[in-house]
Formats: structure tokens, C-alpha cells, sequence
């Protein structure tokens, strides 16, 4: 792997190291000298792309495809109730875990304020563990 190559994704070990998207991998491995590379397998993303979409569209229609993990549904009225919404991205939740994965659900008015999750946790501060190495892909 090229020291120009930048990250396109950081594990929460690594970003505690300041290990970020876009980060050069000569930067990341100053950063953390032990640090795990891993080669981009962009044929995966893409499989895992349409299971993630198909795991949605059982419990509703996407509206827009954001980027290869970020889409955008528009909930109903009484998919907007709180209750509602949060049962529906539970639901969600479970069915991509299975494969296995992490995931997020945020209910906004808007696109603009997708980013203000109303329930569950915010992500962990990462911290090193020991024994794992951070990653970045």
C-alpha cells in the first residue's frame, strides 16, 4: 500500500489515535506506529451496499441514496410518531446486524438536521484497547 493512499474508514481504535477518513497512511502510521492497514474491497462495500438496502426497503421505501452507507426514507404519519419510529429502526437495526454490521437510525425533520440523533446513544468516545490493533481501510 502506497504512504500517499489516504483512509476511507478509521475503526474507533484507530481514531483515537486521530486516525480519521482521508488521513495519509505516512500520517496514520506516525500517528500509531502500530497501526493495521487493510486494502480497500470495494466489490464487498457494494454487496453490502445492496443487503443494507434491501434490509430497509422490508420496512420502507428509501428515498434517497446518500452515499455507499447513508441513506435518506421518509417516514409516514404514523411512522413519525416517536414510538413508531423507534420500533421501525430498531427493526432495521436487527436485520443489518445480522450481517454483521453497526448502524445508526436518526429521525429529523429534514435532511439538514440528520446528524442530531433524537434517541439511543451517541457514538462512544473511541479509546484504545489493549490488544487491538486500530485499523484503517
Amino acid at each position: 500500500m502506497a504512504e500517499t493512499t489516504c483512509a476511507i474508514a478509521a475503526s474507533y481504535p484507530a481514531k483515537a489515535f486521530g486516525i480519521k477518513t482521508g488521513t495519509l497512511v505516512h500520517e496514520a502510521r506516525r500517528l500509531c506506529p502500530d497501526v493495521k492497514l487493510v486494502q480497500a474491497n470495494q466489490k464487498l462495500y457494494v454487496e453490502y451496499h445492496h443487503r443494507i438496502l434491501a434490509a430497509i426497503d422490508k420496512h420502507m421505501p428509501v428515498e434517497e441514496v446518500m452515499s455507499i452507507d447513508e441513506v435518506a426514507c421518509r417516514l409516514d404519519k404514523v411512522q413519525q410518531e416517536g414510538a413508531v419510529a423507534h420500533r421501525l429502526a430498531q427493526n432495521i437495526k436487527r436485520e443489518i446486524q445480522r450481517m454483521p454490521l453497526r448502524m445508526s437510525a436518526v429521525v429529523s425533520p429534514n435532511l439538514a438536521l440528520r446528524s442530531r440523533p433524537i434517541w439511543g446513544r451517541e457514538a462512544p468516545t473511541p479509546r484504545p484497547r489493549r490488544g487491538r490493533s486500530p485499523s484503517l481501510a
